[in-house]
């Protein structure tokens, strides 16, 4: 074997080292990267740890998850590596896991605000009573049996001028 043959078998188990799906996700985060770099007029590779605070903000501000943007990074590792750049990550990168972190966290508070619940209406309850049958035995019948009077105690107890008996 030649030293062209070696290098092209290299390349393949370099190549084979990911699932193919792998390969997938990481050429979708590479493209993105690459624009984001065009866009932001940045090296390509041999990336600054502020490029790469700012790729990870930037995809943050187009509302992708603190988990995507984790796998984009890695996508970028990949890149770097395979450009024999060496791995980017290799230096400790504080700054990227305090963005990363912030990241995760801005998600955590919108999560709790956005996340609206619908009120267990007396009407409802009244349905739920309608279609409940105390003597059946089954075990959704006994998961409603067990949750009811809990919805019943809360949304009397919630009212605003005090606990009311609540007819069904």
């Amino acid at each position: 074997m030649d030293g062209g043959e070696l290098d092209q078998l290299a390349h393949r188990y370099f190549v084979k080292g990911l699932a193919d799906s792998t390969h997938r996700a990481y050429q979708s985060a590479q493209r993105r990267y690459l624009k984001f770099c065009e866009t932001e007029n940045v090296r390509t590779v041999a990336s600054t740890k502020t490029t790469l605070c700012k790729f990870a903000s930037s995809l943050a501000r187009e509302k992708l998850k603190h988990g995507t943007i984790k796998s984009y990074l890695s996508g970028i590792r990949f890149l770097h590596i395979s450009e024999g750049e060496g791995d980017p990550f290799s230096k400790p990168m504080h700054r990227l896991g305090y963005t990363l972190r912030g990241i995760r966290r801005c998600e955590a508070e919108a999560g709790e605000k956005s996340r609206e619940r619908l009120p267990i209406s007396p009407a409802i309850l009244r349905k739920i009573k309608g279609v409940w049958d105390p003597t059946a035995d089954n075990p959704d019948s006994h998961v409603v049996g067990s949750m009811l009077p809990g919805f019943l105690l809360l949304l009397a107890g919630w009212r605003d001028d005090g606990p009311k008996r609540l007819r069904l």
